[in-house]
């Protein structure tokens, strides 16, 4: 097969069938969307945190218990402290950066600056309110991307900014929150000014 320019432009094969195209899903958006939606089932599902909440995360704290290494690890993410789930969510300066950021689209003053204290605040929260939906969605997505960050560090040596996977968080949640449909108030209303959802 003899190679050149495509014949088709790839834009126009992703326009659905029903307007001409062919249909093909865009893998960047399709995999943003599967995102969303296990930060989604993250959130709601309580038994996805388990590991999380039973700290039961296997932080290099706890592979040196298994006595496989004598050597201190340091936290991927900031390289000053012992990798430790109670470091890491959110200790360390760039989770700490992270979640800070994440407050700032919060509508609620969320309590505590460890892990524990913020699943226990939100927990107590009432269901059906649009602000703590939000705020759990961002924990939920926050405590993802930064354990994916320290993964992708430590396996892959990928680094991303705070700001980077700020946005990354940020677009996983808003694609969820742009699926969910709250009951009109004057909150929600504001709530989807913040988040461009109109």
């Amino acid at each position: 097969m003899k190679k050149g320019k495509a014949k088709v432009k790839w834009d126009d094969l992703c326009i659905p069938k029903d307007k001409g195209g062919l249909g093909i899903k865009r893998m960047k958006y399709w995999n943003v969307a599967l995102m969303a939606t296990h930060v989604w089932r993250i959130l709601n599902n309580k038994e996805s945190l388990w590991l999380l909440m039973r700290e039961k995360l296997k932080t290099q704290d706890r592979i040196k218990e298994w006595e496989i290494s004598n050597q201190t690890l340091l936290c991927p993410l900031c390289n000053l402290c012992a990798d430790s789930q109670s470091h890491l969510f959110f200790a360390c300066a760039y989770s700490h950066d992270v979640w800070k950021k994440a407050k700032q689209l919060i509508n609620i003053d969320v309590q505590g600056n460890d892990w524990l204290q913020i699943s226990n605040f939100l927990a107590s929260g009432p269901i059906n309110n649009s602000n703590f939906i939000v705020a759990k969605l961002m924990f939920a997505g926050s405590v993802y991307f930064i354990w994916q960050e320290r993964n992708s560090r430590l396996f892959k040596g990928r680094k991303r900014t705070v700001d980077r996977l700020f946005e990354d968080i940020y677009a996983t949640v808003r694609l969820k929150l742009l699926s969910v449909r709250f009951k009109e108030s004057s909150q929600t209303k504001l709530l989807k000014i913040a988040w461009k959802l109109n």
